[in-house]
């Protein structure tokens, strides 16, 4: 049981030594140290933590993988994006960062509905809900970068910057969406593909972790693309 425990929480340890890496490189980089990056850094560590609690609280554990994605995620965005400024380094930084956000989003909505019996969905319901779920995260990752604007006179959604070049004011935000969406069609064609040609990718990222759903992208046919009931 605690070598169980231990292999869940891994990523998250992996997370938070990242974290303190990181904050080591900007302590020593940074022209002006202030203490919102490190805010940043340790509260998003425990991110990765959240799969492992849920399968410690509710006793169904979720793919390991899942809360590697979420800590290689955290690393990508928060540690150098954020942190080491890589999105001023690299212009495509935060574009590639969206799109993976909603590939990675849809992932993670898709294991929570096959743990909680969404895998009985019809397909075409369960892809709306990932897709829709995921656009929904997207949004309040925005409302959080407008709070960070609004009340501690950071320009996260460049509007400042968008001004200056004569762009629309939204501009950064609509791009970030129109991003996370190309993410999120790139899920459902792997989806798709994946369905139709063995679901190799489902059965290795659910198989050794989700003895419930053998088949968690396979939705079992419903009349009339009707969302069966579950016991």
């Amino acid at each position: 049981m605690e070598k169980r425990i231990v292999r869940d929480f891994c990523p998250f340890f992996i997370s938070m030594f990242l974290a303190v890496v990181t904050a080591v490189a900007y302590s020593l980089t940074a022209e002006k140290i202030q203490a919102l990056p490190y805010f940043q850094l340790f509260g998003s560590a425990l991110v990765p933590a959240i799969t492992a609690l849920f399968g410690q609280i509710t006793k169904k554990r979720l793919p390991a993988a899942i809360s590697y994605i979420l800590a290689a995620h955290v690393a990508f965005s928060i540690y150098m994006g954020t942190v080491l400024r890589f999105y001023d380094r690299f212009e495509a930084w935060d574009m590639i960062a969206h799109g993976v956000f909603g590939f990675v989003g849809c992932t993670i909505a898709s294991a929570f509905m096959v743990r909680w019996r969404g895998g009985n969905m019809h397909v075409a319901g369960f892809l709306l809900v990932a897709a829709l779920s995921t656009m929904g995260a997207g949004a309040v990752w925005e409302i959080f970068e407008y709070c960070c604007d609004t009340f501690l006179g950071m320009d996260t959604q460049c509007v400042q910057k968008a001004i200056a070049e004569g762009k629309s004011p939204v501009s950064d935000t609509m791009e970030d969406i129109i991003i996370t969406l190309a993410g999120i069609t790139a899920f459902v064609v792997t989806f798709i593909v994946d369905r139709f040609t063995g679901e190799h990718i489902a059965k290795a990222f659910f198989g050794k972790t989700d003895r419930i759903a053998a088949k968690p992208f396979v939705a079992p046919p419903a009349p009339d693309g009707e969302i069966e009931k579950n016991d």
